[in-house]
């Protein structure tokens, strides 16, 4: 039978990347307005409203795994020697894809922002 805490950690973890799938998806917008926009045609509000948009996913993803990772794993950790179970194994997997995708999710948002930065200055 699955461990109680596998469950749990699994129903946080498709809240986290349904949170991330937004986040991207703003993103992908973000990016597209970013690289669209000239001095005629500026969408400075929709972009604005896309950065908020993609940044709260992030956080709320950011807070949501970190929930998860407190309440679902750091209890059921191994100590240190012993051999993790399977489930915990996987767990743990799918723990450092998220957070490695946050990061990615994260660089990539900062990149689009200085993007945006660069083009208003020379716009200017």
């Amino acid at each position: 039978p699955t461990p109680p805490y596998v469950r749990a950690f699994t129903a946080s973890s498709a809240e986290v990347g349904a949170r991330c799938r937004r986040a991207r998806a703003s993103l992908a917008s973000l990016e597209e307005l970013v690289r669209g926009a000239s001095i005629f045609n500026d969408p400075a509000e929709k972009i604005a409203h896309l950065v908020e948009a993609a940044s709260s996913e992030l956080g709320l993803a950011a807070a949501a795994l970190k929930r998860a990772r407190a309440s679902a794993l750091d209890p059921h950790r191994p100590r240190p020697g012993s051999s993790p179970p399977v489930a915990f194994q996987h767990c743990a997997s799918v723990e450092a894809a998220l957070t490695a995708d946050l990061e990615a999710l994260s660089r990539d948002l900062q990149a689009a922002m200085r993007a945006r930065a660069d083009a208003v200055k020379r716009q200017a």
